[in-house]
C-alpha cells in the first residue's frame, strides 16, 4: 500500500479520493481552522494545524 502526506487538505476531498485509490494518508497539513473540523471529523489520520 501507497502512504502519503496530504498539504493544504482542505475539507479532505482529495484525501477521499486518495483513500478510494488505494493510497493511506498518514498525516494532513491544514491551515484553515473550520477545514480542519471537518477533516477531524471525517479522518482518522493525524492533522496538523499549520
Amino acid at each position: 500500500m501507497l502512504r502519503a502526506k496530504s498539504y493544504f487538505s482542505g475539507a479532505g476531498g482529495m484525501d477521499l479520493g486518495m483513500l478510494g485509490a488505494g493510497i493511506e494518508i498518514i498525516e494532513s497539513y491544514e491551515i484553515d481552522t473550520v477545514a480542519c473540523e471537518t477533516l477531524r471529523n471525517n479522518f482518522k489520520h493525524q492533522l496538523l494545524l499549520i
